[in-house]
């Protein structure tokens, strides 16, 4: 992967990212990468949630939010 991210220390490439590395987040907030996949092709699914909002996710890329 060639895209990159913004970091606490400046913008690293997705594939250089490692678990534990952080990333910045929404509103100020700090990331802990939790996972690191496999690159390649992956089926897309939408999800649909009662409040009307919608995610698009791959079968084991799967986001933990805490709050």
């Amino acid at each position: 992967m060639y895209s990159k991210v913004l970091t606490p220390n400046g913008f690293v490439k997705i594939s250089d990212l490692k678990i534990n590395d952080e990333i910045c987040g929404t509103n100020k907030t700090i990331q802990k990468v939790i996972g690191v996949y496999p690159k390649g092709k992956l089926k897309v699914y939408k999800l649909k949630f009662n409040n009307g909002q919608t995610v698009e996710c791959s079968e084991n890329h799967i986001w933990n939010i805490n709050t």
